[in-house]
């Protein structure tokens, strides 16, 4: 076997390197180009956070098939596995009432409320409870979907096919989710909410 001349292996291991190095080492233009987009890049003016004023914070949940939204500053809590106690003489769309914590809070059966067919039952899922100041009231729901952010830009309004109880709808999303005003569950005297000690 032939002697190997390590002393040349490493000089032509060093100019290799050296070949590599230059091959990767960017010229005089380049540099100037690089540096100025970096220059750009650093003077760009960042972007400003979303303002929480345009953002809506919204609890969703499903009920009838549907899926519905309250603003989260509505919301006190949501409850689960509720037996609710009916009341006689009271509107058809309030289900009944049940205690929290001691208080007595009346629950409103919605697609009733619009004049669509129920789906209410004595034993709730869920219940939305919506609170102004010292009154609350409930919502049924089938399943709680969570909490999303919504830009008020993508609040669409209800169409105006829509024509009963339009007060207590803030909008539409592009997913379908429909917005309620919860303050309107509270003001309401029309559709009976005095008479049920809501009003």
């Amino acid at each position: 076997m032939e002697n190997l001349d390590w002393n040349d292996m490493y000089r032509r291991l060093a100019a290799a390197r050296e070949g590599l190095a230059r091959e990767f080492q960017p010229g005089a233009a380049e540099s100037e180009r690089r540096l100025r987009e970096r220059a750009l890049a650093l003077a760009r003016k960042p972007t400003e956070p979303e303002d929480a004023a345009d953002l809506l914070s919204l609890l969703e949940f499903t009920l009838g098939g549907l899926t519905y939204a309250l603003e989260g500053h509505w919301i006190r809590e949501v409850a689960a596995d509720i037996l609710i106690t009916p009341v006689p003489c009271t509107p058809s769309f309030l289900t009944g009432i049940f205690y929290l914590r001691g208080v007595v809070v009346p629950v409103v059966d919605f697609p009733a409320l619009m004049g669509l067919t129920s789906t209410a039952t004595l034993e709730a899922a869920h219940i939305v409870i919506l609170a102004q100041g010292e009154r609350c009231l409930g919502l049924m729901a089938d399943t709680i979907v969570g909490m999303a952010p919504v830009r008020r830009d993508k609040l669409d309004p209800i169409p105006a096919t829509v024509q009963k109880g339009r007060q207590f709808f803030q909008g539409v999303i592009d997913t379908g989710t429909i917005v309620l005003d919860g303050g309107t569950f509270f003001d309401d005297q029309e559709n009976g909410f005095a008479q049920a000690g809501l009003g």
